[in-house]
Order: structure tokens, then C-alpha cells, then sequence
């Protein structure tokens, strides 16, 4: 004879791995009021629930504050810090108007660099955009202080180590002398100036020009544009499934 054995996890728990709010996003809910399982309202942070079984509605209201969270790209100037600013540091938020103040940004670019960076205030997106089990393709041009040739490339191509850590192999496609075009699926710190010092010159110039799905096309230094829901979709269904 089967028997159900019933999957039980906490409501917050289930709403985040769902994508429909954040932990921290879940518990503000179930402590306003806003969840019903069942027809019933919860508001016990400790409440388990049965996916499979159990029905989980967000008030209306709650539902329509979720159709306004924005998702914003961004061209990030050369000089301007992600986030975290020194003494007289200007950082990206800096540059938009007041009402994107309360972004935060999806990963970094550091300060010498300049490109697409994604803002938004969808704290389960920007955890899904930096997931190094489902990563995201990011695309870069690079110039370089000396000439980069197919005997460098395959180097920057094949895996390797930058500051003691396993990097994955990625794609260069050379554009010119000292020009290359480079695909990434992860984020280290200063990863691709590393990896380029390591041929035994170093970055001139470098700028992010494509995260998933996302271009930064036109977009002109300091320049902003709102994603559109389609967008969105698409940046969610492109992470590259590395597990297994």
C-alpha cells in the first residue's frame, strides 16, 4: 500500500523558491496580512505549507504592488563605482533620477570599467541573474596595451586561475590588434583585467555590452532605459543550466 507523505516548508521558503517574492519580501507579507493559504489568512512566520496540496493567493493589493517593480539597464560611465562609494566617489544611483534612488544594482562592474549594468528592486531576480548554477552569459570588449593574437586567446579561453580560483573557459573572438570581443558565465572580481595581466599586458578599456539577453545598444554613458516585461521573461528563461 502507498502512503502521501506530505512535502512541508515554510511559506516564506516556498514564495521565494517560486520567484514570487523574496524571504525577506514573504515575511514583511505574512506579518501585513497580505497571504492567504487556503482561503485563510496567515500571519505566522512559521507557517508550513504542502505545495502540492495547499493553495497560497497574495492579496490584491499585494499582487499590484508586485506588477510595479522595476528592472532598469543601465550604460555605467567609466569613474563612477557600482555601489559602496569612498569619499568623493560617485556611484551609479547617483546618476539616476529620484525615483530609481531605491534600486540596487544586479552584480558590479568595478570602477575603471563602463557598460550594462541591470538595477531593480526584484530582490529574487537579482538572485536568480547572479546564480552560478543557472549562470547568465556576459559579453565584453576589451582592449588591450599589446597585441593580442590566436596563441593569447586560446589561453584567455581555456580554464585556468585568476587570484587562487578556478575559472571557467569562455569565448574570445579577436576584432583587431588590441581589440577582442569576450563571453564570460561568471563574475569574479576584476576577472577579465586578471586574466589579461597574466599574457603580460593589461587593460585599456573595458566595457560590458551584453548580460543574458539584455544589450546595451545605443544606450549612451550615464543613459537609461526601463525593461520591459518581455524582457524580463526572456533574461529569466536564457540562464544556461551548468548543473549535472
Amino acid at each position: 500500500m502507498l502512503y502521501y507523505v506530505p512535502m512541508k516548508m515554510r511559506i516564506q521558503k516556498y514564495l521565494s523558491q517560486e520567484g514570487i517574492l523574496s524571504r525577506r519580501q514573504a515575511e514583511s507579507a505574512i506579518l501585513a496580512g497580505w497571504i492567504k493559504v487556503n482561503g485563510k489568512v496567515v500571519t505566522e512566520l512559521g507557517t508550513q505549507i504542502d505545495p502540492s496540496v495547499d493553495r497560497v493567493v497574495l492579496d490584491d493589493g499585494l499582487a499590484e504592488r508586485r506588477k510595479q517593480v522595476v528592472y532598469l539597464a543601465v550604460n555605467k560611465p567609466k569613474g563612477v563605482v557600482t555601489n559602496c562609494p569612498q569619499k568623493d566617489e560617485k556611484q551609479v544611483i547617483d546618476i539616476l533620477p529620484k525615483r530609481y534612488k531605491h534600486l540596487h544594482s544586479v552584480g558590479r562592474l568595478d570602477k575603471d570599467s563602463e557598460g550594462l549594468i541591470l538595477m531593480s528592486d526584484d530582490g529574487v531576480f537579482a538572485r536568480e541573474m547572479l546564480s552560478q548554477d543557472e549562470p547568465h552569459a556576459r559579453e565584453y570588449l576589451v582592449w588591450t596595451s599589446a597585441p593580442i593574437g590566436y596563441a593569447e586567446a586560446q589561453v584567455l579561453m581555456d580554464e585556468g586561475m585568476v587570484a587562487g580560483k578556478v575559472r571557467q573557459s569562455c569565448e574570445v573572438r579577436l576584432l583587431g590588434d588590441n581589440y577582442f570581443k569576450i563571453t564570460l558565465t561568471e563574475g569574479k572580481n576584476r576577472q577579465i583585467r586578471r586574466m589579461v595581466q597574466q599574457l603580460g599586458c593589461f587593460v585599456v578599456k573595458l566595457r560590458r555590452i551584453r548580460f543574458g539577453t539584455v544589450e546595451l545598444g545605443d544606450l549612451s554613458p550615464g543613459g537609461f532605459r526601463e525593461l520591459t516585461r518581455k524582457e524580463v521573461r526572456m533574461l529569466r528563461e536564457s540562464r544556461l543550466n551548468l548543473r549535472g
